[in-house]
């Protein structure tokens, strides 16, 4: 079963946070504050449909964070080596 952040398209995003939050309390931009909804539950349906909003899959989009991650974090190691002389 899939596993996904709801998020709010940017037309619809003025004044709001990027992701729901679980359980209908709101917005947030902050990623560890967003809700997760597994496909069969009653919001997924209704997003779908919606243009306001779309489904984003929660493992594809952190996996892509994580390898963003380590490559900057590789880059910063790299930099400290070339810095301290160990290179």
């Amino acid at each position: 079963m899939k596993i996904y952040f709801i998020e709010v398209v940017p037309d619809w995003r003025p004044g709001r946070g990027r992701w729901w939050r679980p359980d209908g309390c709101g917005y947030t931009d902050r990623l560890e504050r967003a809700g997760l909804y597994a496909e069969d539950h009653a919001d997924v349906p209704i997003v779908r449909d919606s243009e306001k909003y779309r489904l984003v899959e929660a493992a594809e989009y952190l996996g892509e964070k994580l390898q963003a991650i380590n490559a900057k974090l590789a880059e910063i190691q790299a930099m400290q080596e070339a810095t301290d002389g160990t290179a």
